[in-house]
């Protein structure tokens, strides 16, 4: 995955970690149904991200293979 140099979530010697990358996202999606509920005066977007569990829940599982190895 190719992100921005200054982007907030360093890579690893061997890429990112996913689980800070989920961490980093779901804290950005939170901030973003904030401000949406508040300009719209409703609680629909954190609503919403109430169900987000449910729905992974329906995702496939797609292994993630590493690349071989030069040789």
């Amino acid at each position: 995955m190719q992100l921005p140099k200054n982007f907030v979530v360093k890579p690893q010697e061997k890429g990112y970690a996913t689980l800070e990358l989920q961490a980093h996202f779901q804290s950005e999606l939170e901030q973003m149904a904030t401000l949406f509920d508040s300009r719209n005066g409703t609680t629909a977007f954190a609503d919403r991200m109430t169900d987000f569990p449910d729905w992974l829940k329906n995702v496939p599982h797609i292994p993630l293979r590493q690349k071989s190895e030069a040789v």
